[in-house]
């Protein structure tokens, strides 16, 4: 009696599991298990300010985790997220110190000014990378580790490592602490964000020009499509998704830290990966990135609810990337057996 390894019903229910999370992903159903879990054993996970809580993280991790998804949908990585985050910070925080001496009663005027100046050092910081890796031909790998200590020492050289601070309420009232309908403000720019990223994969040439450069660059660039532009394009994206979570830090702390952004770049990453983009490149959906991110705030939350230590808090979610890579790796040999038969 023989027997076929590639038949039966354990495969009838990999197939399934991967068609499953091909089409919907994992991150959802698996945060609403854990929310199922956390409300039988946890009274305080349905408090209103738990809640606010839960929502606050998930917005900051999504808005990281899109720009990273622009960038693995390329084949590449950014690992210079969280030091993009500590620079954007800083900078937004300097810049709005100075500005209050200068125009003490113009707070309005400042704090945009400020929050401009911390978006764009971040958005230029992701174009040097995309240089770096598209005209330098650098590996992502080595040239954005680089860049993130060449920045984080600059932020610390900066500052010695102490809090710029000096922002005005207005900006820690409105961007920091404001809510709409008892909603976090951010996460309504999260979910802006969510959509734009999406509109412009789905429905723009720019965006079939990112997965092409994902799937197959040196036949994009066959049909014409610039992969340096592409390269270049996303990973100022994901520089200024990273600035964009750095003020708002600043505004919630009412103080520019260069310690900031420590885990977002692997928070970043992980809600990517769990939301089902590549790591080949060639496809990412930013709505199952989003739930990838609900899902790595909400065991974040339920890790604090249980007073887990923060040190192993990075265990979990480290364990978490890995499971997520291994399926991700998984689903992409699944896929070329099912080619090749």
């Amino acid at each position: 009696m023989t027997f076929a390894p590639n038949s039966g019903p354990a495969l009838h229910l990999r197939d399934r599991l991967f068609a499953f999370n091909d089409r919907v992903g994992l991150a959802l159903p698996l945060s609403v298990l854990i929310v199922a879990g956390m409300l039988l054993t946890e009274p305080r996970f349905v408090t209103k300010m738990n809640m606010f809580n839960v929502l606050r993280d998930f917005s900051v991790i999504a808005l990281a985790a899109l720009g990273q998804m622009l960038v693995l949908v390329t084949g590449r990585v950014d690992l210079s997220v969280g030091a993009i985050v500590a620079l954007a910070s800083v900078t937004t925080a300097s810049v709005l110190n100075q500005l209050m001496l200068v125009f003490p009663d113009m707070t309005g005027f400042v704090a945009v000014l400020g929050v401009l100046a911390g978006l764009s050092v971040g958005a230029i910081a992701g174009l040097g990378n995309g240089w770096l890796i598209s005209t330098l031909k650098l590996d992502a790998f080595i040239a954005t580790i680089a860049t993130s200590s060449i920045i984080l020492g600059a932020v610390f050289v900066w500052t010695y490592g102490v809090p710029v601070y000096g922002v005005p309420k207005v900006l820690t009232q409105w961007v920091g602490r404001g809510q709409i309908f008892g909603l976090p403000g951010l996460l309504y720019l999260t979910l802006v964000a969510v959509f734009i990223v999406w509109f412009v994969l789905e429905r723009t040439a720019y965006g079939r020009h990112i997965l092409a450069v994902g799937s197959n660059e040196a036949a994009a660039q066959i049909a014409g499509i610039s992969p340096r532009a592409i390269i270049c394009g996303v990973f100022a994206a994901s520089g200024f998704f990273a600035a964009l979570v750095g003020v708002y830090f600043t505004a919630r702390m009412g103080s520019g830290q260069s310690a900031l952004g420590a885990n977002t770049a692997m928070q970043a990453i992980t809600a990517a990966v769990i939301g089902g983009v590549s790591l080949r490149g060639g496809s990412g959906n930013p709505i199952k990135v989003m739930f990838g991110g609900l899902f790595l705030a909400v065991v974040g939350n339920a890790l604090n609810l249980a007073r887990v230590d923060s040190k192993f808090q990075v265990l979990v979610f480290g364990v978490v990337l890995l499971a997520a890579a291994l399926l991700d790796r998984a689903t992409d040999r699944a896929g070329r057996q099912e080619g090749q038969r």
